[in-house]
């Protein structure tokens, strides 16, 4: 809360509106980043991707990786490579494509086509809430 309060000061909004804040939504991933010999290209994969809402609650898309490339102008080696694979570029945020997929009544049309593709249901495996993963792990 300190650094959202430094934050919001350095804004010129009053600190103690950071106590207004509460936890929305957990994501997690592994980040790999990777560097072309050339530095002319980068790319970060994303693995491991979870989501977790405050009552526990959320799911995870253990098959998935999200890559992002970034290069200065032009398509790099890795853009082509992939495209070559059948992948293509998609606008995903992981926050708000989470949010849509874990809440049916939030606006959907940004993240339609990864709703339907890779955050599919069929894709999703649920998260335990805390309760049930320590009553396994006593079992």
């Amino acid at each position: 809360r300190g650094d959202v309060a430094a934050a919001f000061d350095g804004i010129g909004v009053a600190p103690e509106r950071a106590d207004d804040l509460g936890a929305t939504l957990t994501t997690r991933y592994r980040r790999t980043t990777l560097l072309a010999p050339d530095r002319a290209a980068r790319a970060t994969v994303d693995t491991g991707l979870t989501w977790i809402e405050p009552d526990g609650t959320g799911f995870t898309l253990p098959e998935v990786a999200i890559v992002e490339t970034k290069a200065a102008a032009s398509a790099s080696a890795l853009d082509r490579l992939l495209w070559r694979q059948g992948y293509r570029p998609a606008t995903v945020s992981k926050y708000a494509t989470g949010l849509a997929a874990l809440h049916h009544d939030l606006p959907r049309n940004r993240w339609a086509r990864l709703l339907r593709g890779p955050f599919a249901p069929e894709h999703r495996s649920p998260t335990r809430r805390p309760e049930e993963a320590s009553c396994s792990a006593a079992a």
